[in-house]
């Protein structure tokens, strides 16, 4: 029975990025309340996380920044909690996202620097990159010219690191992939959505 409700909430919240990616919020919404609900009956911290930072991402694309702040903290607080330095860098950059779109950029800053921090521990340059280009953004909006600069040239630096990482050959080979994943999605979501009616007949029993 718990093998089989972790299941349904694993596939409930694919649906649900799923269908963020394809731009259809609300089902990408219905889906990820669901996986959250099933997740909580299990107390799975990792599960609870996961659906909270897909609901963030859906209410994102849904343009209601309040209700993606709300799911968005509560995924950095459980990413902490549960040891995941990925998952808390990545909400951590959309709660420092959310404030900078508000123009609340004393609120943004810590959030980004604290990005900063994980990112260089965990040695992603993607995020960090990112980060370095977001707080550039932010010192350029409130004139604090120094420390503008000073992001902007950590921002080359790791940019330049990246490029020279990720070779021409790699970066078409990715591009390839991608094209390929994209075909396949429209299946992914299909057979995802049969195992769903498969998974609820068995746990209606």
């Amino acid at each position: 029975k718990i093998n089989n409700e972790n299941k349904l909430a694993s596939i409930y919240n694919n649906l649900s990025l799923l269908y963020n990616n394809f731009g259809d919020y609300n089902k990408s919404l219905e889906y990820g309340k669901k996986s959250l609900a099933i997740y909580q009956k299990m107390k799975s911290v990792n599960g609870i996380c996961s659906a909270y930072g897909n609901l963030g991402n859906t209410y994102m694309g849904l343009n209601n920044l309040d209700e993606a702040l709300v799911n968005f903290i509560k995924n950095n607080e459980l990413a902490k909690e549960a040891e995941n330095p990925y998952e808390e860098c990545t909400s951590s950059m959309d709660i420092g996202e959310i404030y900078f779109k508000r123009k609340q950029y004393n609120l943004a800053i810590p959030y980004y620097l604290k990005a900063e921090k994980i990112a260089e521990e965990i040695e992603d340059y993607t995020d960090l990159r990112n980060v370095y280009l977001n707080l550039y953004n932010i010192y350029k909006q409130t004139n604090d010219i120094k420390k503008a600069l000073e992001n902007y040239e950590k921002y080359v630096y790791v940019f330049e690191k990246l490029n020279e990482t990720n070779s021409k050959e790699e970066l078409h080979k990715k591009e390839v992939e991608f094209e390929f994943n994209r075909r396949a999605v429209r299946d992914s979501i299909k057979n995802a959505e049969a195992n769903v009616i498969k998974d609820e007949k068995i746990n209606a029993w």
